[in-house]
């Protein structure tokens, strides 16, 4: 080795299709940006690259990608970008582990579920919209606007202004 680095992978909107081939990007363990946008991406998030100890931001919205968040992302991510996709599943609890977080957004997909409650200091930007979860919005996420939160008809709280009529359970 030369000692060289490969530091950022940015291929958006270049045609790419189908699932991420296995022990190809998990190997570049300087990996500090991820831009594989607007292609036609399938299959499931990779776990072992969104795991990268190296990784800061993850751009891979408009893709075709299902499947579930991976819980073990990057304890050192700056941005997550994982809108317009076709994610299912909750949003991990683990979320809550990224101290560095800045920008979350995950809107646009299919994810079920609670919000976890996440109290990220540094967290800026946060789009959950258009997905299907349910519950109240966390007390630590309710600085966020409406439209933060906006086409997820079963959630209520602030700082939306409704909650969805549950039906009182039998006794």
């Amino acid at each position: 080795k030369n000692g060289s680095r490969v530091l950022a992978v940015r291929l958006p909107g270049v045609g790419l299709y189908g699932p991420m081939p296995a022990n190809t990007l998990e190997k570049l363990d300087s990996l500090m940006i991820l831009s594989l946008r607007s292609n036609h991406l399938s299959g499931d998030l990779p776990s072992n690259v969104l795991s990268l100890s190296s990784l800061r931001f993850l751009y891979l919205q408009n893709n075709n990608f299902s499947g579930n968040i991976p819980s073990s992302l990057s304890p050192q991510l700056n941005w997550v970008d994982l809108s317009f996709n076709s994610i299912t599943g909750n949003i991990p609890a683990s979320i809550r582990n990224l101290s560095h977080l800045v920008g979350l957004n995950l809107q646009n997909n299919s994810l079920t579920g609670f919000i976890p409650n996440f109290n990220l200091s540094r967290l800026r930007h946060l789009n959950l919209s258009y997905n299907h979860l349910n519950g109240s919005v966390p007390l630590a996420l309710q600085k966020f606007p409406p439209s933060s939160f906006e086409g997820n008809s079963m959630l209520c709280g602030p700082p939306l202004n409704r909650c969805s009529t549950v039906p009182p359970a039998p006794s």
